[in-house]
């Protein structure tokens, strides 16, 4: 992916694109080295149990969202809202930002490609 998001910073940066267009691939390359150092963090041994714990947390609220039928309203809003919070702290480790910025490089190296 380094290889791609070069080849945009080449005809991006000096290939006469506008400032907004350059200004975007560096937001790329910064979103990119931003997610880099999180998935490091992922794999730190003070971290890796906590990030366990919230996947457990998950799967845990899950289950009894399916199998507990005398949850009452209040008590299924706040397994919503611990899943909610759970996975926003586990997605940003889980490189699916990766994938989305991956992604983007991909469609602006063909648009700039075929300009």
């Amino acid at each position: 992916m380094l290889q791609e998001l070069q080849q945009l910073k080449d005809l991006v940066l000096k290939g006469g694109f506008d400032s907004e267009s350059q200004q975007q691939v560096s937001s790329l390359e910064s979103r990119l080295h931003e997610i880099a150092v999180k998935e490091n963090l992922a794999d730190n041994p003070i971290v890796k149990p906590y990030i366990a714990y919230l996947q457990a947390e998950i799967d845990r609220s899950e289950l009894l969202l399916k199998t507990d039928k005398k949850l009452t309203d209040r008590e299924r809003d706040a397994l919503f809202v611990r899943m909610e919070l759970a996975d926003q702290f586990v997605s940003i480790f889980s490189g699916k930002q990766r994938a989305a910025i991956e992604e983007e490089i991909k469609r602006l190296l063909h648009v700039a490609t075929n300009s």
